[in-house]
């Protein structure tokens, strides 16, 4: 079991560029891929979603998701066979859950990085309604993303009223 750092970046407007650009990336990968299978099939029209789709399962990670609900805590699951831990980043942004990969890197003799051509994770989860943000954990279990969302409900404010006294609005009505 390996625990997973999560990085709560509010609005740093920094880290949400950089998600957003290479959320971006990925569908510009994407677009590129499925444009090519088009060509591939001589340019014929008519097969545009089946090409889309083809270039969506070679280019990002499959995953198989299982969210369950228990008192106070919302646990979120994911299958991520093939990922190990130190590939893993999760972060919060506003009020959404970021989980993604980090590239993993082959090295050449000359020491440059070039991608092995592993699928890219990429999902976001809005978090649910009293979220205790700091509380949230994430551990890596057998090729499983277990991340636990624990809930802090508010107490609600009750007015009481003292048996035998009139407010001041029940006092003003009567008076009227």
């Amino acid at each position: 079991m390996s625990t997973i750092k999560i990085e709560d970046v509010g609005s740093r407007s920094d880290v949400a560029a950089g998600l957003t650009k290479q959320f971006d990336d990925l569908i510009d990968r994407v677009r590129h891929r499925a444009y090519a299978l088009f060509e591939e099939r001589t340019g014929e029209h008519g097969s545009d979603l089946q090409d889309w789709f083809r270039a969506e399962e070679e280019l990002l990670f499959p995953a198989k998701f299982e969210v369950t609900q228990e008192p106070g805590t919302y646990n979120l699951s994911i299958s991520l066979s093939g990922l190990a831990a130190q590939n893993l980043r999760i972060y919060i942004l506003q009020n959404g859950l970021f989980v993604k990969s980090n590239p993993q890197g082959v090295y050449s003799a000359r020491g440059k990085q070039s991608t092995n051509g592993s699928p890219a994770l990429f999902y976001w989860w809005p978090l649910p309604a009293g979220a205790n943000v700091p509380g949230i954990i994430a551990e890596l279990k057998h090729n499983r993303l277990e991340i636990k969302i624990p809930i802090v409900r508010k107490a609600q404010s009750i007015e009481i009223e003292a048996p035998g006294k009139e407010t001041a609005d029940a006092k003003k009505t009567a008076a009227a």
